[in-house]
């Protein structure tokens, strides 16, 4: 809903701006007359079309990313809290290179730690998720 109310606000902002435009080319009207009706009639509908249309792109930038990670949680969880960029790629809609960024800025944020195998594959283990980390665990007055 959010995405056609933009879309409609910064078509209906456009053709009033283009209207007042070929208004004032072909000697119409002047600006100093249409200035303060384009301002809001077109200009206000315009800059909060394009305003709903850049959030809601970022909001499904966010959903897009949050899907991921929660898909890579699950996908780690069921193998002992690792994955690869390969194993993230195959689950995802990620290629390659985006599931090794994916990856790279949680080891970044500290909450994967980065291994590599003795094939020289990358491996992330989030020790959160990671059965070993639960089974070690100890009460709060133990430590």
């Amino acid at each position: 809903m959010k995405l056609i109310i933009g879309i409609l606000l910064t078509v209906f902002g456009l053709l009033i701006t283009g209207g007042t435009l070929v208004g004032i080319s072909e000697g119409e009207s002047t600006i100093a007359q249409d200035f303060g009706p384009w301002l809001i009639i077109g200009f206000v509908p315009l800059i909060v079309g394009i305003g709903l249309n850049l959030s809601f792109m970022k909001n499904k930038r966010q959903y897009k990313r949050q899907l991921i990670e929660n898909q890579m949680l699950k996908y780690a969880k069921k193998h002992n809290g690792s994955i690869t960029a390969a194993e993230l790629a195959m689950e995802t809609s990620l290629n390659f290179k985006e599931a090794e960024k994916v990856l790279e800025d949680f080891a970044k944020q500290g909450i994967a730690s980065r291994k590599i195998s003795e094939s020289g594959i990358f491996v992330y283990q989030f020790p959160m998720i990671s059965d070993i980390e639960k089974s070690s665990a100890k009460g709060i007055y133990e430590i």
